[in-house]
């Protein structure tokens, strides 16, 4: 029977190598570059949506943010837990966002490495999920898999599905929930490799109600 996604990240995360151990330089750059916050205010909230194995959690951490992470594997939020214990993680057994958060609001939400893993309609869905929980000019930061890339054929997640994009096709994807966009792109070769790893970065704000 052929695995599912959930399955196949799940199995992902009980590798040692995929235990990351460095927040990503591009996130770096946007989290550091967010507007000044009044010392006298809560702490801003932050949404980690796939937060995986937790490579980005003391960035954030470190930066005053009050953070929640979601993510569909099991054995990555164990992980997580362990080694991040002031921070909030849950379990989202569908790759939906969990019921329990509906409650709830976030000033930035963080959706690294997942968009692109999702069906085309479930991608659409979640975004809309995320522009209903985050308030008001609330940003959203994420990747989306660039159209160049011809790595992920050969990666040990290949069977996951996976969606790859150009400019046209992440503007489109976006622009429904979330304006004013800022992007970037990457492109790398691995050591020995000679495959493309692609990707967009991104910052976006919610659309007014």
């Amino acid at each position: 029977m052929e695995a599912t996604n959930l399955e196949i990240w799940d199995r992902h995360y009980r590798k040692p190598q995929s235990h990351q151990a460095y927040p990503d330089e591009n996130l770096i750059r946007l989290i550091r570059s967010l507007p000044p916050w009044p010392k006298d205010a809560d702490k801003r909230r932050l949404l980690d949506y796939g937060c995986g194995s937790g490579r980005n959690i003391p960035l954030f951490l470190d930066s005053n943010l009050d953070v929640t992470g979601v993510d569909t594997s099991a054995n990555a939020l164990t992980l997580c837990r362990e080694r991040y214990p002031h921070a909030r993680f849950l379990h989202s057994e569908d790759g939906a966002m969990p019921s329990v958060l509906d409650s709830e609001s976030f000033d930035i939400i963080v959706c690294w490495g997942v968009l692109h893993y999702l069906e085309p309609s479930q991608s659409m869905a979640l975004l809309s999920r995320f522009a209903e929980r985050l308030e008001e000019g609330g940003l959203l930061l994420g990747t989306l898999r660039k159209h160049t890339d011809t790595h992920f054929a050969g990666s040990e997640v290949s069977g996951s599905s996976i969606q790859l994009f150009d400019l046209e096709q992440m503007q489109s994807l976006l622009q429904r929930n979330f304006c004013d966009l800022d992007y970037g792109s990457i492109e790398r070769i691995p050591l020995g490799d000679h495959r493309v790893v692609a990707h967009w970065f991104f910052r976006a704000r919610k659309r007014s109600s």
